[in-house]
């Protein structure tokens, strides 16, 4: 059978939601451009992980005091902002070192590790999923539930579909319900940036994927990770960022209480004995700030978009604690505007730790 001019090529239906070929066909073209620019990168991370250090990264990672020729140990990866940065702007020193990368989520080190392999194989599997659903964003999250839900009970062997929905997931969710995979948990505003910066984030994962060539990703908890640091003694750098006191299985859905913030204290000390160098952020408390004596201590304030109407506007205090001398840190503390024990005592006018409030 031959056409004639006047004939019409008939096209497959497009599904109710999906995009058109020709709008497919762009966004292939923008994909491709931001992959190759060479504008900066405009995240500080690929993932919106929750309980991450995006906003303070630039600022924690001139802290990061990593030996030439040793290693980067980050013992609660997450959405590695810290490390990222760190590579991103060391320069030929970040190439004499190693990552190692590790976290008790068995979700995000398959993501880091699919993107690291095969970044090509993730945009598509993210655009497999996104493009079909495009304008039908809950059904695409019912969809990604399903996929991570499977995933968890066995029943996925698609690695590289598994770490496109966590991707996807993490940044279209509530951040605090980020982990638990329950129907009703997409944020809307989230979802409609990620839509309106699509292309843009596709195109950023190749980028990514080149700044972690040669990291190394792996399911392990703080215990075993702090003892790898200790075998490496003075050639070792870790950075512990663990779930802060009393969120818990509510927020980070895994159990990192009391009892596991002595445990953190005794090894991050144990660390400092074999000359390692230990740089570990998490909630002010008076509890935490005598887990932590001896050691350098200073907080950082910070307000959170993400805190609740109740909550908002009302700033933060981190600690960050450092087991290493760092050249003019009082001048760089005060130049960040970050404070002493005493001076958030004075500010608040309070020894009672009810008034302190976390960032996360």
């Amino acid at each position: 059978m031959s056409l004639s001019a006047n004939d019409s090529i008939p096209m497959a239906p497009i599904a109710e939601g999906a995009i058109t070929p020709a709008d497919s066909l762009i966004i292939h073209s923008y994909i491709e451009g931001y992959r190759r620019s060479l504008l900066p990168l405009h995240h500080i991370s690929p993932l919106n992980h929750s309980g991450g250090k995006g906003k303070s990264a630039e600022r924690l990672a001139r802290l990061a005091s990593v030996p030439q020729g040793g290693a980067f140990i980050d013992a609660n990866c997450g959405g590695c902002a810290i490390p990222l940065t760190y590579a991103r702007d060391a320069g030929e020193h970040a190439s004499s070192i190693t990552f190692q990368m590790r976290d008790t989520n068995p979700l995000l080190i398959n993501f880091w590790r699919c993107l690291r392999d095969d970044p090509a194989k993730v945009v598509g599997a993210i655009r497999g999923l996104v493009e079909p659903m495009w304008s039908t964003p809950d059904q695409l999250f019912a969809k990604l539930i399903e996929i991570l839900t499977a995933n968890k009970k066995g029943l996925v062997d698609d690695k590289y579909g598994v770490a496109a929905a966590y991707y996807i997931h993490s940044i279209i969710s509530h951040p605090m319900g980020q982990f638990k995979l329950l129907p009703g948990g997409r944020a809307k505003g989230k979802t409609e940036d990620f839509l309106d910066s699509y292309a843009l984030r596709l195109g950023e994962l190749f980028r990514w994927s080149a700044l972690i060539q040669g990291w190394d990703f792996q399911v392990r908890d703080f215990r075993a990770t702090f003892q790898e640091a200790i075998g490496l003694g003075e050639k070792a750098f870790i950075l512990s960022d663990p779930p802060y006191e009393g969120t818990g299985r509510s927020s980070y859905a895994v159990e990192f209480g009391a009892y596991e913030h002595d445990e953190l204290a005794v090894l991050v000390r144990k660390a400092n004995g074999a000359n390692v160098r230990v740089m570990v952020t998490l909630n002010w408390s008076e509890t935490n700030a005598q887990r932590y004596s001896g050691l350098t201590q200073f907080y950082r304030t910070q307000d959170w978009g993400t805190r609740g109407k109740s909550r908002k506007g009302r700033p933060g205090e981190e600690m960050v604690i450092l087991s290493y001398d760092i050249p003019h840190l009082d001048f760089f503390r005060q130049q960040m505007g970050w404070l002493t024990a005493e001076e958030i005592r004075a500010r608040q006018n309070t020894n009672d730790n009810t008034a302190f409030e976390s960032v996360a």
